[in-house]
């Protein structure tokens, strides 16, 4: 079972905004095939973004250990989501109640998303239109969920070892981001695009998978 953590007092709220954002309706202008091209585009792009953290995770543990893999997830995260996106238009983002690095605590309209993924029967992915400051946005949600690796420094505190847990108590004193196991929800990925201007991004991402899969 995954699970989740909801802090006191935002249970309703949470409950309201879990109503209030159907994934049923479509944006202004978009057609129901644009929204598919859409959501592609974002499950493309979260993949690409995880291979290349991955492989630098990788690296890292291999040869610095869970000390160095840290300095990726913290130097080196946010700057692999800009070069995966490469467009003004387009933000990936990984957010969590238990955060680690406090840029990626999860709002309010977030946690409600993130209760979805919580529970046995959780759905494989969430999105949705949104209106901010009068400007669209198409935003897709994907869980991710404690594995193996993660566990060097986010599994249970007392097994990490002595220099990460002060590698981590240096750079993060309110770390919530620990005493997770493997299946555990994480967290999520948030893609957000501006629309109608991300149009032509949506339509490249999926012109060259199209491309790629020949």
């Amino acid at each position: 079972m995954r699970k989740i953590l909801v802090p006191l007092g935002l249970s309703a709220l949470i409950v309201m905004l879990a109503a209030a954002c159907s994934s049923d309706g479509a944006g202004k202008g978009a057609s129901s095939q644009e929204r598919l091209l859409a959501r592609r585009a974002s499950q493309k792009l979260i993949s690409d973004y995880q291979r290349a953290v991955k492989s630098e995770l990788t690296s890292a543990l291999n040869t610095g250990g869970p000390a160095r893999a840290i300095e990726v997830c913290q130097k080196r995260a946010p700057e692999i989501g800009r070069m995966t996106t490469g467009s003004p238009l387009v933000t990936i983002r990984r957010v969590s109640e238990r955060n680690r690095n406090p840029e990626n605590a999860a709002d309010n309209e977030q946690l409600a998303v993130l209760a979805r993924f919580a529970g046995d029967e959780a759905p494989m992915y969430y999105d949705e239109w949104v209106t901010v400051d009068s400007i669209e946005h198409y935003r897709y949600y994907e869980p991710i969920v404690a594995q193996a690796m993660c566990l060097k420094c986010h599994g249970q505190y007392d097994q990490i070892d002595d220099a990460t847990a002060a590698t981590l108590n240096s750079l993060y004193p309110n770390d919530m981001a620990v005493d997770y196991q493997i299946g555990d929800l994480r967290g999520m990925f948030v893609v957000d695009m501006e629309w109608p201007g991300a149009r032509d991004y949506i339509n490249k991402m999926n012109s060259s998978e199209k491309t790629a899969s020949e």
